[in-house]
């Protein structure tokens, strides 16, 4: 073992700090067996398990003192947030929820060891009398929305659902909680039709319980028309251009009587809720230029691509140009060919071939 400092010292051959690294990994991966339940709860609620003595002597205040301690924690994570300070307003916002449901460490040695499911309890103050319960239910779903919309201001918007989550957990009928998780489940550029159909059906709910003329009914209202009318327009897409850009996807019986039974609620939630915004044109509907038909797939691939530009959806627009490229260069070969104006010489490529051949990595 040649000895220098710790960091250059090795063991046949191997430093001894990526010894170390690969230690620690393979002791992690191990004892994620034993500690299942708590990986998989969100990162605000495993926070609980791991305060300042103080927090955890003010879990045992009686309610009057709790509920002032709580609220006074919601105040200032209030005040952190209107001022952009997001990590110091999930602190205050956790420590306030914290005071109502939170997680226990058994173990006083658990930052020298590896914790463990049977290491953790979890707790609960719900209160004594109805009214204390309906005054901790109310404080308790305003911190998990507030706790959302700080996390997704830094972007972890996986997070701000789960708050949305808890939220709804204490209070189903929140209408707040179901429009902030709506709206979360859709912001990230990466989410999809399962996300927007989720969050769908949260605003069809929000509609149901909202007050009405309230600041949220209009947001609510707002949103489920935006993404009730990207439904259509992707509905309406996937079938005119599913066939152009086709991966061989195989669906059985069952996911093809689930997307016939899908675009009949698509159908009828057209026909009940008609609005203003217009409804896209479809190749061979007869409301298409007088282009000729790969043209006109072509130019309204385009206009798809402009959609998912103006909405985020990043990712799927530069696929789409991809594809949209290479279908192009494909079409003027085609078409040189069929003119006869020029013969697929490979070794003297045009630049069409050669756009194509490096969007296909050759």
């Amino acid at each position: 073992m040649n000895m220098g400092g710790m960091g250059e010292a090795k063991v046949d051959g191997t430093p001894f700090n990526v010894l170390m690294q690969q230690a620690v990994k393979l002791k992690t991966h191990v004892h994620k067996i034993d500690r299942v339940r708590f990986d998989a709860w969100p990162k605000f609620y495993q926070n609980t398990a791991f305060v300042k003595d103080e927090h955890k002597n003010e879990r045992a205040l009686a309610y009057d003192d709790r509920m002032a301690r709580a609220r006074a924690y919601k105040e200032r994570g209030d005040a952190a947030f209107k001022a952009g300070k997001m990590i110091e307003a999930c602190n205050e916002y956790e420590a306030c929820g914290g005071l109502f449901k939170w997680a226990t460490t058994l173990r006083e040695d658990w930052r020298t060891r590896s914790l463990e499911d049977e290491d953790i309890r979890e707790e609960e103050f719900l209160g004594a009398t109805d009214d204390e319960r309906r005054a901790i239910a109310s404080l308790r779903v305003k911190c998990y929305c507030n706790l959302a919309r700080a996390y997704a201001k830094q972007k972890e918007h996986k997070t701000a659902v789960h708050a949305c989550d808890w939220a709804l957990a204490v209070d189903p009928a929140s209408a707040a909680a179901l429009y902030l998780r709506a709206a979360f489940l859709t912001e990230p550029a990466s989410s999809g039709t399962t996300e927007r159909d989720a969050a769908i059906a949260d605003l069809e709910k929000a509609c149901e319980v909202v007050e009405a003329g309230s600041r949220t009914a209009k947001d609510v209202d707002t949103l489920l028309r935006e993404l009730k009318r990207l439904r259509r327009v992707g509905r309406a897409n996937d079938k005119a251009y599913g066939g152009m850009f086709d991966r061989g996807a195989v669906y059985g019986e069952d996911e093809a009587s689930r997307r016939r039974a899908a675009d009949a609620r698509a159908k009828k939630d057209e026909d009940a809720t008609a609005d203003d915004f217009t409804e896209p044109t479809r190749p061979g509907d007869g409301r298409c230029s007088a282009r000729p038909a790969p043209e006109s797939e072509l130019a309204a691939c385009d206009s798809l691509i402009e959609e998912y530009e103006r909405t985020g959806q990043h990712e799927k627009a530069a696929e789409l140009r991809d594809g949209v490229a290479q279908a192009r260069a494909k079409l003027e070969r085609a078409r040189a060919v069929q003119r006869g104006d020029a013969a697929l010489d490979f070794s003297k490529p045009t630049a069409a071939m050669a756009a194509d051949a490096k969007a296909r990595g050759i």
